[in-house]
């Protein structure tokens, strides 16, 4: 029961886990290799007669590793034993917050470094912290359909497909409509579904970069391009002797975890300008 409400934390904490990239689970932490795409195979035109031209993908490999994160605190066996407190709930959540943040924060740096341009703002538009002039062509919304489309229709169709920006890009973002008056931003028409734009989900996280000189502001593609490594599963312990002398218990959970992308195409960025 315990596990089952510490990831269920986890998911409510980070966004980019409710995106859907792909879970690895591996029993040790030690450096493995996973099968990445750079570039994919295409069909063409034949004619009777003449050979085929051979069409390969381009295919590598990205060394996946994992870092250690710890979390640990202490009650009293007074406060334990006396003070009719849902301690296991509320570890759940400490817990569960903490490491689904961490978790969930290099999910989102792996995205950040894998994301290439999608749509760069022009210099001088305006739109070095913003998305420059809404109603104007060629800025404000049409920034983010421009986005959209410099993601192939594979990944768009995906379920994992979604868009993920910091609250302030956010609050920018949901302000962004059409000389017609037609906000770009769709609030969800049911409670605890995500609201939309251009129909697909969006998500926000305080690791993505507020709208700034150069930045990556908005990210948007398919998700499960991120493998999301979990090495061991996430550890929780109680200890009744670390701090005897104090008759205290501890309590300590540790998870091991990395990310990487293994699809170079399927997630695309919004720079804003350089000057």
């Amino acid at each position: 029961g315990f596990y089952a409400k510490l990831w269920e934390y986890a998911i409510e904490t980070s966004s980019v886990l409710q995106l859907n990239p792909q879970i690895l689970r591996t029993a040790s932490g030690e450096t493995i290799k996973i099968p990445r795409a750079t570039a994919h195979p295409a069909a063409g035109a034949v004619t009777e007669g003449v050979a085929i031209t051979a069409s390969d993908p381009t295919l590598g490999s990205v060394n996946s590793t994992v870092t250690k994160e710890g979390w640990l605190t202490q009650f009293t066996t007074e406060l334990l034993t006396d003070s009719g407190v849902d301690l296991e709930g509320y570890l759940a959540r400490q817990v569960g917050r903490s490491l689904g943040n961490a978790v969930g924060a290099a999910a989102v740096t792996a995205a950040i470094a894998a994301a290439s341009a999608g749509v760069t703002a022009g210099n001088g538009i305006g739109a070095v912290t913003s998305f420059g002039t809404q109603s104007t062509e060629g800025e404000g919304a049409d920034f983010l359909i421009g986005l959209y489309y410099s993601v192939i229709a594979p990944y768009r169709n995906s379920s994992s497909c979604g868009w993920l920006m910091s609250d302030p890009t956010a609050a920018v973002a949901r302000k962004l409509k059409s000389a017609d008056g037609v906000y770009a931003w769709q609030p969800a028409t049911v409670a605890g579904e995500p609201d939309m734009i251009l129909g697909k989900k969006v998500l926000t996280d305080t690791t993505v970069a507020d709208a700034a000189i150069s930045a990556k502001s908005v990210l948007f593609g398919d998700w499960s391009s991120l493998v999301v490594r979990l090495a061991g599963g996430f550890r929780f312990e109680r200890s009744d002797d670390f701090a005897f002398d104090a008759d205290m218990t501890t309590f300590r959970a540790v998870a091991r975890h990395g990310t990487v992308s293994i699809d170079a195409n399927a997630l695309k960025s919004f720079v804003h300008a350089a000057s």
